[in-house]
């Protein structure tokens, strides 16, 4: 097998995650790839990289690209968003609920390193009971509950762009600081 071949079989390959029970991880971390591939030293970091843009730029006409799930560090390939939006069915169709309890679920947790409360969640939402909602992103593998906490399931980073997300967030603060501002230069001037 060559390079291309190993890589390619690396980053589709499924197996058991044997830290979260019924979960699935998709491709494989830097080390594992270097591994695979014996590529040590100092170089190893820097043949890992060009190899992955070299792949990278084959399969852009294939409507595919090299991702890493932030949240394991595991490279995979994925479908560009223009393909994946025909191709795949969005999982939040008809359940705008869902996503809404989902981004306060992420938001929650960006702003701190612990897990989330249930609590925290109902508290952004402005909801009394999302416990239907929280399983069903459960369910979905989106989140783990466990108890009266909320913890990020690792697999979300195959269907989420985190660092567009953060990106989002931020850029709605912004926004919210900037309609304050006006807000309070308004009630200055009256």
């Amino acid at each position: 097998m060559n390079e291309y071949s190993i890589l390619i079989h690396l980053l589709t390959q499924k197996r058991e995650n044997s830290s979260l029970k019924n979960t699935e991880i998709l491709g494989a971390t830097q080390k594992e790839i270097c591994k695979k591939l014996k590529f040590t030293g100092k170089s190893a970091s820097i043949r890992f990289y060009s190899l992955l843009e070299e792949v990278s730029k084959n399969l852009r006409a294939f409507g595919l690209h090299i991702q890493k799930n932030p949240l394991n560090n595991h490279w995979f390939i994925t479908q560009d968003s223009e393909i994946q939006e025909f191709s795949q069915a969005n999982p939040f169709h008809d359940k705008p609920k869902l996503a809404a309890t989902l981004c306060a679920v992420l938001a929650v947790s960006l702003t701190q390193a612990s897990s989330v409360s249930v609590d925290q969640v109902k508290e952004v939402r402005k909801k009394k009971n999302l416990m239907n909602d929280l399983k069903a992103l459960e369910k979905m593998k989106f989140i783990i509950l466990s108890e009266n906490q909320i913890l990020i399931h690792p697999n979300i980073g195959y269907f989420l762009n985190i660092d567009q997300f953060i990106e989002l967030l931020e850029k709605r603060a912004k926004i919210t600081d900037f309609e304050r501002n006006i807000d309070k230069n308004k009630d200055k001037e009256s």
